[in-house]
């Protein structure tokens, strides 16, 4: 838990050291594929490959 209550940048080995890389994540999809998320959670984004990406944040409080 100690990793989540500190703020900023976390290196992949601190989080991997941390969770363990068995439990990565990927969520990848075509254009279009949408998803939910826990913005309490880490999230590392991957640079496009073939074209732009659009992105839509919503925030509910």
């Amino acid at each position: 838990m100690w990793i989540l209550l500190k703020s900023g940048r976390h290196s992949d080995e601190a989080v991997y050291a941390y969770y363990g890389q068995e439990n990565e994540i990927q969520i990848t999809g075509k254009a279009g594929f949408g998803f939910f998320q826990d913005p309490s959670c880490f999230h590392k984004v991957k640079a496009p490959t073939s074209q732009n990406r659009l992105l839509l944040q919503i925030r509910y409080s």
